[in-house]
């Protein structure tokens, strides 16, 4: 397990033996130099009456590849934290742009404490610039199974009431996105290439059977979850293709806090095989 709190107390990095796994390795999206020409092969793709070199043409293996450019701001983590308005729709990959508070690049104080059955990091972080939220998280790795908590304590220290909602995002990896035995444990299976959001759940199992592991999320309060994958546009011999990077997801609570009143909420992430 790897934390940053120069940067929010972010996740970067979770390992998982058995299967060799990286849960937290999401790329970042990033420009790239090939990116200019997805434009022109997706006109191509649209119109081929135009006669082209051979050396100049590009192929696209789907259309509308262009869709897919969109870059991120900070890197890629889980553990991402903020504030988010109180009518706001969730948009599971990118859930900060807009936000009233985003912890991305917050440096927070940290202490470390060692126990027999777990690992714990407190991280901390007040008088905010962007709005007087004091924010206590800890992180726990536990040593009973390969199971990681975190538990936030918030405090609104600004005047009249903080109306808005408590968002977390994590990025896990796995093999793919939109292929068989890739899914999200709901009742009807949705693809983890899909994208879509749930009222009022406890938790959210991202199953990839090819691998045999499940990474489980869940809360002891019931929260809107949205989900969406985390794709780029990579340049390979046989032309411009769509990658399945991984996975966004974002638990978001209501805030309704009066001055000085405050809230907690906690996650845990259980990872395991499949029986």
């Amino acid at each position: 397990m790897t934390l940053a709190p120069h940067a929010g107390g972010s996740l970067s990095e979770l390992a998982f033996r058995p299967r060799a796994l990286d849960a937290a390795d999401v790329l970042t999206r990033r420009r790239e130099a090939y990116h200019a020409r997805i434009k022109e092969a997706d006109a191509a793709a649209a119109d081929e009456r135009g006669a082209r070199s051979i050396h100049d043409r590009i192929e696209a293996k789907e259309a509308g590849l262009a869709t897919l450019l969109e870059y991120d701001a900070v890197r890629r983590a889980s553990l991402r934290e903020g504030v988010l308005a109180a009518d706001a729709a969730v948009n599971a990959l990118d859930p900060w742009a807009g936000a009233p508070l985003a912890l991305a690049a917050t440096e927070m104080a940290y202490r470390v404490s060692e126990r027999v059955d777990a690992i714990e990091v407190t991280l901390t972080a007040d008088g905010l610039p962007a709005m007087p939220l004091s924010v206590e998280k800890s992180v726990t790795l536990h040593a009973d199974g390969a199971r990681l908590s975190v538990a936030y304590r918030l405090e609104w220290r600004g005047p009249g009431r903080l109306d808005g909602r408590w968002a977390v995002q994590w990025n896990l990896a796995l093999t793919a996105g939109a292929a068989p035995g890739r899914y999200y444990r709901l009742p009807d299976r949705p693809s983890l290439g899909s994208r879509g959001a749930r009222a009022a759940l406890d938790g959210l199992t991202l199953v990839d059977e090819w691998l045999g592991v499940e990474l489980a999320l869940g809360s002891p309060a019931p929260a809107e979850v949205a989900w969406a994958p985390v794709e780029t546009v990579s340049l390979s011999e046989s032309g411009l293709e769509r990658i399945y990077q991984g996975s966004s997801i974002v638990f978001a609570w209501p805030l309704h806090l009066a001055a000085g009143e405050p809230w907690s909420r906690s996650l845990t992430l259980s990872l395991g095989i499949l029986a």
